[in-house]
């Protein structure tokens, strides 16, 4: 029950994030560098934001100055994090490959 909340937070947030980047993107990097006990939560949130917004076609301008931030979601212990930043990329490469080319190099190889 939890999870479908923080799914559907993270619709409305990556919907918010295609409407208003330059408000939204900024607390998103914010909160995906938050180091508080919860964080794999609010992770897990924050990557199905970008996860969402990327499929809502946000523009590639506005999201490539935060996507260094977002790929480090892929770091996180928590296999939860790691997935959602997975389908994260998943959804880049497959919308905008622009946003992760170039970034995804040491994570390749």
């Amino acid at each position: 029950k939890r999870r479908a909340f923080r799914t559907m937070v993270a619709e409305c947030l990556g919907s918010l994030a295609c409407i208003e980047p330059k408000t939204i993107l900024p607390v998103l990097e914010k909160l995906a560098k938050d180091d508080a006990e919860d964080k794999r939560l609010v992770h897990w949130t924050v990557g199905n934001a970008i996860k969402f917004a990327i499929g809502g076609h946000i523009s590639s301008n506005d999201l490539s100055p935060f996507m260094p931030t977002f790929l480090l979601l892929l770091q996180e212990d928590d296999l939860a994090v790691k997935n959602v930043a997975l389908l994260m990329v998943y959804s880049a490469v497959h919308h905008s490959p622009q946003l992760v080319a170039g970034l995804m190099k040491d994570q390749i190889i």
